[in-house]
């Protein structure tokens, strides 16, 4: 690291660790084979039954013997849905988390985030501590600066917020990021049965692959997918090093 250049910032500690287990998580997916799965079947009838379990695991393991490809679709499709759930899910927290932590360091951002803040009196009484009080506002507004349908509404609202400027910003890489958020939708509110196929935007196009996929179509479906979020990761990067720029620590609130 050179001289007075700024590092990352706590939260995005938090994100990179989460998102280089996620991706070798899903690159690992794309290993597993029927054959594994057969593997997988006689290796765990033999552990439960050292363990005497008492549940009911026949129809586990014979779904695994007499099913094998069926199993390995699930696993595949499975391995999907987790990946689009946390990748989500973290991106979202890492936006809240970076606006509380400059709304802790930062004397003025506070100043102009509490400008438009209203506390009823009724918590006065219920935080009596004036840290506690800011704290909890911190939560508040965070949230409410990072809120939309798909990533690049959370993410120019929370730019916009943060007094980010739009260059940052790389407008043509959000078309893809939204349509994982659409996904992450569709997976929430959808029967898992009735989803036929997962697809996404990339540089190339529309990416596809259907819940019974080839070894070939998932993993280009998964690189497909990775490459976006390392895309993401390094504007991220970019974007959390002009935070820390914009808002530095002049008043710490622990």
């Amino acid at each position: 690291m050179q001289k007075n250049e700024i590092p990352f910032s706590g939260p995005f500690s938090s994100f990179w660790t989460n998102i280089s287990s996620l991706n070798l998580q899903l690159m690992i997916s794309t290993q597993f084979t029927d054959q594994e799965c057969l593997d997988w079947e006689r290796s765990l009838r033999l552990d439960l039954k050292k363990a005497n379990s008492k549940i009911n695991s026949d129809p586990i393991v014979e779904r695994l013997k007499e099913a094998p490809l069926f199993m390995l679709n699930e696993l595949r499709s499975s391995f999907i849905s987790t990946t689009i759930i946390n990748f989500t899910s973290t991106t979202e927290h890492y936006l809240k988390d970076m606006i509380e932590l400059s709304l802790q360091r930062n004397s003025g951002f506070r100043k102009k985030a509490f400008v438009n803040h209203q506390m009823s009196a009724i918590e006065l009484e219920e935080n009596m501590d004036v840290n506690d009080i800011k704290k909890r506002i911190f939560k508040i507004i965070s949230a409410e600066h990072s809120k939309g349908p798909v990533l690049s509404s959370k993410f120019k609202k929370a730019s916009s917020f943060l007094s980010i400027k739009e260059e940052i910003i790389t407008t043509d890489i959000f078309q893809g990021l939204d349509s994982i958020w659409r996904l992450r939708n569709k997976i929430a509110h959808s029967n898992k049965g009735f989803i036929k196929f997962f697809e996404i935007y990339s540089a190339s196009g529309l990416i596809k692959v259907s819940s019974e996929p080839e070894k070939e179509e998932y993993f280009d479906f998964c690189i497909s997918l990775l490459k976006i979020i390392d895309d993401f990761t390094a504007l991220l990067n970019k974007w959390d090093k002009a935070v820390l720029a914009k808002w530095p620590a002049n008043s710490f609130i622990s």
